[in-house]
């Protein structure tokens, strides 16, 4: 999908919106402190390890020499013991993960149109708000990533968790929970946040 030429924030006006607005600040908020509990829930996000994931692995940690053996072309041929290694191993990043969606991580969320009714509703203090309007060929707002609708956590694949050793960087792939919200009977309404 294609970067609208705009995006909006629907805010209350209260002291700090309108001292946010006059120092020409947006506010960055934690995910930990977002009001929807499906919003951003690395602790029920699915992380999948196939049997192609560790050969993958497997041979990774081979041709970067962290680890010996020969490159495999199957999941039968991994020396024994590999998947509960690996599993074993998956701690750190899935830990590093969490600390950075609840503690290093800041979004503003956006959406793609200011004609929603429930966007007035729930983030405009029941119509009594206002709505500001960004030019997305500006930073940060060319940056904004899309939010995806579900009824059902995201399944974050584990493989690049495992493999990039200095520290996880913010693509779709681990951005997947916070980028994901929960549908149940809500209209989409094509939001999505940039990072801070």
């Amino acid at each position: 999908m294609g970067r609208p030429d705009s995006l909006f924030k629907f805010e209350t006006i209260n002291e700090c919106s309108l001292r946010n607005l006059k120092n020409v600040k947006i506010y960055f908020n934690s995910p930990s402190a977002f009001n929807d509990p499906f919003d951003s829930s690395i602790q029920e996000t699915v992380f999948t390890l196939s049997n192609d994931d560790l050969v993958e692995i497997h041979n990774h940690y081979v041709k970067e020499e962290k680890a010996g053996g020969e490159i495999a072309k199957s999941y039968e041929e991994l020396p024994s013991g590999f998947r509960e290694q690996v599993e074993r191993g998956m701690h750190k990043p899935l830990s590093d993960l969490e600390s950075m969606y609840l503690n290093d991580l800041g979004c503003s969320c956006f959406t793609e149109s200011n004609t929603e009714i429930l966007m007035w509703s729930h983030y405009a203090n029941g119509h009594k708000g206002m709505c500001l309007e960004f030019d997305t060929s500006y930073e940060p707002f060319n940056r904004a990533f899309n939010v995806n609708y579900s009824n059902e956590f995201p399944s974050v694949s584990i493989v690049k968790l495992l493999m990039d050793s200095r520290e996880i960087s913010l693509t779709e792939e681990t951005l997947k929970p916070l980028l994901t919200k929960y549908t149940g009977n809500m209209k989409k309404n094509g939001e999505c946040f940039i990072k801070r």
